[in-house]
């Protein structure tokens, strides 16, 4: 199904403008509220990532509920990401950049090629776009690059069960989500 819809497109350049002029930008996904931007970035795609103790969200144990930059470095570290000043894609890692405006983190995106990143949107579409898309939104400026060695599975049964208190049968959902390309 093509989700590049103008619709979609204009929906996203109304609060991104520079996607409106950006030759990289593409809308790749339906609409979900399943997942966000950090859950996307990390390769997961059943449940809501981030410090708010919600149901049907998921932050790793150990780490600090908060918005601080670190905290959002500190929650990538703890699924398996270390961090890199190399922004260019790189063999046999999956590499992401985090977004902070001011003192907060606002954003996470998958790094696609060089120049190009592939980000999720709230609830609504995922889609590729250029690395300097963001200079001077919401989301604000990248201040962090993170890689992990690519892996079918990067989150422990003890870290999804302990922390969100799922079921063996949703790990085993999220397993098979992170077999998925």
């Amino acid at each position: 199904m093509d989700f590049d819809t103008q619709g979609n497109r204009s929906a996203l350049i109304m609060s991104f403008p520079q996607l409106g002029t950006d030759g990289n930008f593409s809308v790749n996904s339906a609409e979900t509220a399943v997942y966000n931007c950090i859950a996307w970035a990390m390769n997961v795609t059943n449940c809501w990532v981030d410090h708010n103790r919600i149901a049907g969200h998921w932050w790793p144990d150990g780490v600090e509920r908060n918005l601080t930059p670190n905290a959002l470095v500190h929650a990538f570290e703890a699924v398996g990401f270390e961090l890199t000043d190399d922004y260019a894609p790189e063999f046999g890692f999956d590499k992401v950049v985090l977004y902070k405006s001011g003192s907060c983190w606002t954003h996470a995106s998958r790094i696609v090629s060089k120049g190009v990143e592939h980000s999720k949107f709230g609830s609504l579409w995922d889609a590729i776009h250029s690395s300097n898309v963001f200079h001077g939104t919401v989301y604000g400026d990248a201040y962090a690059c993170m890689k992990r060695a690519k892996s079918d599975n990067h989150l422990t049964a003890d870290a999804i069960t302990e922390s969100a208190g799922r079921a063996q049968a949703n790990l085993q959902r999220l397993i098979a989500l992170l077999k998925k390309p």
